[in-house]
């Protein structure tokens, strides 16, 4: 069931993130008037915050509202009666020297251990660093080095999930640091031997839940793998007709689902099944943008952004109970036996790209985070030398939109939900009794 036309409110709404980019950023980017964009979210592993990733290469942490999380999951948690959330400014933010290509929490934090309150970035030629998520200190370094003894950057990274290992992915090859050795202490594993694995950049790295040592491995040169980070072995190689731009393992280490470059398709696979998807979903895509990918309610409903400015839900569980059938696994045959051919729920949330989708670890919300490349094209108009305004190129328009500079954008950013995070009642997302009900 497909229903865009259907609004619906944030709970919470960050600042704009124009307001947050560093002048260094607009002096180095003038030609662009989409503004400062966001690139990705991420909420903590317990829930305390949420991380956005900017294209002025810094890392923005906002506070969850207490409010938010005390929701039960069977009502929609909605704004206050009459009112909306007001713009949240981040509790702190960490500045890279170049652009942030990843990044990610440490999957053992607790708000409660300030030892375990750690965030990840990789960026452009230089080293991955950890920042403390109390002040945003810098706290450690792990440098990657290329075949010439120099230090290179990572194009992506993973945490295994017994918090032991940092997994970097660059050119056909991962390394592998131990979290607690920073420097330049690491293994070389190699991703595509013996024509097998991923060959290219390692562009998606996602960790297993139950096996801390298996990872899986998405690269641009249009391959995914599962590989053993203890012997380097790989299986499940999937040839792809695209680069993977990202990847996700559900928490029971079965579902995988993976978003392509430049396509539409989003390939869900069965690990017990593991040589052609058993999904094809459908999101709006034409660009060589990442989309994060997101999976909830322990793997059952997958979620996405879309270069609409929509956000899809796909139903993952009725594909899995065919494999169950087909297996001989015990199932629940009172439920319907085939899977929708299209997403469950579309919402349209956004005048712009949704690229970034975080499902709250255990709340029942979703954060998004919009925004997209876009260049200023002079015009002329009637609006005269006192005012000017840009035509805006993006890579979805068919048609360019006209939009205006300085403080007047910043509003209209604001209007339209573009370049900014934003937090919504998952229920309300991806019911489809809210569309029958208006």
């Amino acid at each position: 069931m497909t229903d865009s036309a259907v609004e619906v409110p944030p709970v919470w709404q960050s600042a704009g993130l124009d307001g947050l980019a560093r002048e260094s950023y607009w002096r180095r980017h003038r030609s662009e008037a989409g503004g400062n964009y966001a690139r990705g979210c991420a909420f903590a592993p317990d829930g305390s915050c949420l991380a956005v990733n900017t294209a002025d290469a810094a890392v923005h942490v906002f506070n969850v509202p207490e409010d938010l999380l005390q929701g039960s999951g069977e009502e929609p948690i909605r704004s206050p009666e009459g009112t909306q959330p007001g713009p949240a400014a981040p509790v702190f933010s960490v500045h890279e020297a170049e652009l942030i290509y990843d990044f990610a929490w440490y999957p053992l934090l607790q708000s409660d251990f300030p030892e375990t309150c750690l965030l990840f970035t990789a960026c452009r030629d230089t080293t991955v660093h950890s920042w403390d998520a109390f002040d945003g200190s810098l706290v450690a370094s792990y440098r990657n080095y290329d075949q010439y003894d120099a230090i290179t950057g990572c194009h992506s990274l993973g945490l295994t999930a017994d918090g032991h290992r940092l997994v970097c992915g660059l050119d056909t090859l991962v390394h592998v640091f131990d979290v607690a050795v920073p420097g330049r202490a690491y293994g070389k594993r190699k991703t595509y031997r013996r024509r097998a694995g991923c060959r290219g950049i390692i562009s998606a790295i996602a960790p297993f839940t139950e096996d801390p040592h298996r990872v899986a491995l998405g690269a641009y040169g249009g391959g995914a793998s599962i590989m053993d980070l203890r012997t380097a072995d790989t299986a499940h190689d999937w040839r792809l007709s695209r680069g993977v731009t990202d990847l996700r393992v559900a928490a029971d280490d079965l579902t995988v689902l993976v978003g392509l470059r430049a396509c539409p398709d989003v390939l869900h696979f069965d690990l017990r099944q593991p040589g052609q998807p058993v999904q094809r979903l459908q999101r709006t895509l034409a660009s060589n943008q990442k989309l994060q990918l997101a999976l909830a309610d322990q793997g059952r409903i997958g979620v996405s952004g879309g270069q609409d400015g929509c956000l899809y839900t796909w139903d993952l569980h009725t594909a899995r109970r065919r494999v169950d059938q087909a297996l001989g696994t015990p199932t629940n045959l009172n439920e319907p036996a085939e899977a929708p051919p299209a997403p469950s729920v579309t919402r349209h949330l956004s005048d712009t790209a949704i690229n970034g989708v975080s499902v709250h670890p255990w709340a029942p919300l979703v954060a998004v985070a919009t925004g997209q490349r876009s260049f200023a094209l002079p015009m002329e108009d009637d609006a005269g030398p006192d005012h000017p305004s840009v035509q805006t190129a993006s890579p979805d328009a068919k048609t360019p939109r006209l939009e205006p500079l300085a403080a007047e954008s910043a509003v209209h950013n604001a209007q339209h939900r573009i370049n900014c995070a934003a937090i919504y009642s998952f229920p309300q997302v991806c019911s489809p009794a809210l569309s029958e009900q208006s």
